[in-house]
């Protein structure tokens, strides 16, 4: 069994006889791993399963540490090499139908797309956008603005996510073309520890109805629906199941009881994650580290339904150590796997 047949396997609720898994790492600590193992292409060499190919044009330099996506949002990273801070929203009510989105048939988005596609045929492909309806909605208009209008003035709100929605469906037919892409991926944070940011109430109201289209059309294509969403997002997880979402990452231990909730609803999600971020990873110990990696590999690929993974991409604190660690136990349990 290759790795994209274990993926297959486990999004189908089927035994894989170990945890697929993938573990991914913000900039500076991939930095600090590749000078840890001495090798600068060591992710090539860690067995990941996933192969994800970004549908976003690299951003670029305007003046130093100042990076420029493709709408037009210049990002401060003098702080932050992973993100940056928005350095100014450029989206209101009176500009709302007229600013100009970018062209969802840009050929710099699709460059080496087929032959990435083939080069990576034994492992789950996926294509990624990593910023959804929600978080380019409160980049553009701004997160108090976007929350506050949401309530008080919803006409351009609902506006925004409208064209935010046509310019994804238009995203899709883009990559219609293309063999070989098992999945399409949206990353959209909703969560904080506890709860919603915008509550259910709107999170319904606004982005379950035009999620579900986008969805809908992936599924037509024959694509598996991969969501990203950080913190506490339980009381939707019904929702995403009925508008179709097949990946939800990521399963943090420290907002969920995730053997509960794999119990609960492993039979129409799975789950990507859980291996602790905010505790074990950055201030256990290696032996730490490596017991609940292999207690979680076991437990929850029981009937499928699970990606073994850290709860989010792995921060610059988690000493490499650690890392180690856990890439170990998780080469190790494909290699006693009999499946």
């Amino acid at each position: 069994m290759n790795a994209k047949e274990r993926v297959v396997r486990a999004v189908r609720h089927q035994e894989t006889g170990c945890a697929p898994y993938h573990v991914q790492f913000v900039p500076d600590e991939r930095d600090k791993m590749a000078r840890f193992f001495g090798d600068p292409a060591f992710e090539e060499r860690i067995g990941n399963h996933l192969s994800y190919f970004d549908l976003r044009p690299p951003k670029r330099e305007v003046r130093p540490g100042y990076f420029q996506d493709e709408f037009g949002v210049v990002w401060n990273r003098t702080r932050d090499r992973e993100l940056g801070v928005v350095d100014q929203y450029l989206v209101d009510a009176g500009n709302v139908d007229s600013f100009p989105f970018p062209d969802p048939a840009d050929p710099a988005r699709y460059l080496d797309l087929q032959a990435r596609v083939d080069r990576d045929a034994d492992r789950y492909v996926v294509a990624k956008y990593a910023h959804g309806l929600f978080e380019r909605a409160w980049m553009l208009y701004g997160m108090e603005d976007l929350m506050s209008d949401m309530i008080l003035d919803p006409r351009p709100v609902s506006r925004l996510f409208d064209r935010l929605t046509e310019y994804f469906l238009d995203l899709l037919d883009r990559i219609a073309p293309y063999d070989g892409i098992d999945c399409v991926h949206y990353g959209d944070d909703w969560g904080q520890q506890h709860g919603l940011i915008m509550g259910p109430v709107l999170w319904r109201s606004f982005l379950k109805p035009r999620l579900k289209e986008i969805f809908d059309k992936a599924k037509k294509m024959g694509k598996t629906v991969y969501i990203h969403t950080c913190g506490d997002i339980q009381e939707i997880l019904p929702d995403l199941i009925e508008i179709g979402v097949d990946i939800y990452d990521p399963f943090q231990p420290e907002v969920f009881d995730i053997y509960a909730l794999k119990r609960e609803y492993g039979k129409d999600l799975t789950f990507f994650g859980g291996i602790s971020l905010q505790r074990t990873l950055p201030f256990g110990t290696p032996q730490e580290v490596a017991e609940e990696t292999a207690y979680k590999a076991r437990v929850l690929s029981a009937g499928g339904g699970y990606i073994a993974a850290p709860s989010h991409a792995v921060t610059r604190d988690v000493p490499a150590e650690n890392v180690e660690a856990m890439l170990a136990v998780l080469r190790k349990q494909l290699e006693g796997s009999v499946a």
